[in-house]
Formats: structure tokens, sequence, C-alpha cells
């Protein structure tokens, strides 16, 4: 086997109403599944996906393949303590219907959908609420390709039109834009080919990440600025 892969839901488990978790089957970078509860397998790839994953780089490749269905009990109805950490986190309820934010019971996942102009799913990305204190595990998990999509929400006229602000994440992104055309970054890296697009649209970039990384935002800043003026809001 090559690699440590990735997690996913495992199809056989869930067709029998097993792997709530959604992390049974693994996802191995040179195209191989595996599914260590049940035994499901499914083969190496043909001769063109090898070569993809050859000039793609292996994890990027598996990652596009994650496929972007919800968990099986995914809903809009919130639990009142997921509604009530959203509403003291400044997110009011016709912000968590206009976004479709959702809910996975058995993963425990605040589930926050991209959609495109079609309403199709083209990415989600999940926040994960069983972790305690201390807890090293991801806190996010993203199925899609979110270095593909540019994501905005907020205002986009007024005085600050020409001014794109970029965040780590779709919650924060619907507090400050309120206020300004935002884009969730899904993370805290800025790759050059978005800071390109972007200021093909925008005449200024704001980044804001996490109190934490403020001198990670500056050195972004710093690269971004040979594309677009930039500057960073602590």
């Amino acid at each position: 086997m090559m690699g440590r892969g990735i997690k996913t839901r495992c199809p056989n488990c869930a067709s029998q109403g097993r792997d709530n978790k959604g992390d049974n089957l693994h996802v191995y970078p040179d195209g191989h599944v595996h599914c260590y509860a049940c035994d499901y397998h499914r083969g190496p790839p043909m001769a063109e996906r090898v070569k993809a994953l050859a000039n793609r780089g292996l994890e990027e490749a598996v990652q596009q393949e994650l496929p972007l269905n919800f968990p099986l009990d995914y809903t809009t109805d919130l639990l009142p303590r997921v509604k009530a950490h959203l509403i003291t986190y400044g997110i009011t309820e016709f912000e968590i219907e206009k976004h479709k934010l959702g809910w996975s019971a058995s993963r425990e996942l605040l589930i926050m959908p991209v959609y495109d102009d079609d309403n199709k799913l083209i990415m989600w990305q999940g926040r994960d609420f069983s972790l305690g204190k201390g807890d090293t595990r991801p806190k996010y998990i993203t199925y899609g390709k979110p270095t593909d999509i540019l994501y905005f929400t907020g205002i986009s006229t007024g005085a600050n039109v020409g001014t794109i602000i970029v965040v780590e994440d779709l919650l924060s992104a619907i507090k400050i834009g309120r206020l300004y055309q935002t884009m969730p970054l899904w993370g805290s890296n800025i790759p050059l080919q978005t800071v390109r697009k972007l200021s093909e649209r925008f005449s200024m970039l704001g980044i804001w990440l996490d109190s934490d990384k403020t001198v990670e935002a500056v050195k972004q800043a710093l690269r971004a600025s040979q594309y677009i003026p930039t500057f960073v809001i602590t």
C-alpha cells in the first residue's frame, strides 16, 4: 500500500446501515480503496489514472475523487445546541437558512455547502463538533477542490465595492460580509492562482486570518501585493 491515504464513507457498509461516522473506507494515493470493516475493495486505476496521479500530485488527485454527497443523515433542521452556537457566534437564523447550513448527527458535523449558479453542489466543508478540549484532530473536513472555487458572500455595492476580504471560514465570511464583499479560503492559505483571479475582479485585497496567524497573514500579503494592493486586518 502506498502512503497513509484518507478516509471516507464505505458504500458497502452504508448500504447495510453501518459506517455512521463515514470513515471506514481508506482511499490510498495510488487510487485503490479498501474497507477494513467489510473487506470492500476496489482495484488499482487504469493506466490513464496513474498518469493523471503523476501529473497532478497523489494527494490532490485523491482529494478530487472524494464523493461530494452529504452524510446520509444530513439535515437542515439543526439541533437547538448547534443553532444556539451559531447564534452566539453572531450568525442569524436568516443567514443559517440562506447559506443552507446543515447537520450530521452521526458525525457531529456542521455542514457548510457551496453550490454553483445552477444550484449544483460543488463543495462542502464540515466543522467537527465532537472535538474535546486539547483534541488534536482537524476541526474541519473538506470535500471538493476549494482552490478552484471563488465563493463570494456579502455586499457588492457601495463605497467598498472594489475591496475583497478573504477569511478562513464561511461563518467568518458571513459576518464580515455585512460590511464588505468577502470570500472564505476554507483554510488559511491563499494560492497565487487565487490571488491572480481576485486581481482581475477587485482593486484591493484584505487578509483577515485568526489572531494566531498574524505573521502568516503578513507573509501572504507581501506575496499577494505583487498582483493587487493588499492589507492585513488584525
